[in-house]
């Protein structure tokens, strides 16, 4: 894999190969009024049966991801009604990657994805 592919394009490929990966009508009105804009969703069935929608942010950015932008995604999924988020990026602030574990949400970067592609995933 090239380090040249748009981290928007790995994404989809990524969570296209296991998941309903689509990319939402924008914005989304959360129920405060607030209107959020993701960059994608997938829809999965969790072992108890039950259709859980995940909201994902991609941040291809020439600097690190900090705890705003997963402080943003947590409040996005959480205004959404998603059951989760992940936010994809080149690289995060150690901060940052504490902060949303803390909060269940995953942080996936660029390296990770083509590890994983690889490997066939």
């Amino acid at each position: 894999m090239n380090q040249n592919i748009p981290l928007n394009k790995l994404a989809k490929d990524f969570f296209s190969r296991k998941y309903e990966y689509y990319v939402p009508e924008n914005p989304i009105r959360g129920k405060s009024g607030h209107k959020w804009t993701f960059d994608g969703m997938f829809k999965y069935m969790s072992p108890e049966n039950e259709d859980l929608k995940i909201g994902i942010f991609i941040r291809e950015w020439n600097r690190s991801v900090g705890v705003n932008q997963v402080r943003q995604l947590q409040k996005a999924c959480r205004d959404t009604k998603c059951d989760g988020g992940i936010i994809v990026a080149e690289i995060f602030s150690p901060n940052a990657e504490i902060y949303a574990e803390n909060l269940g949400i995953t942080t996936v970067d660029r390296a990770k994805i083509m590890s994983k592609m690889n490997s066939g995933m």
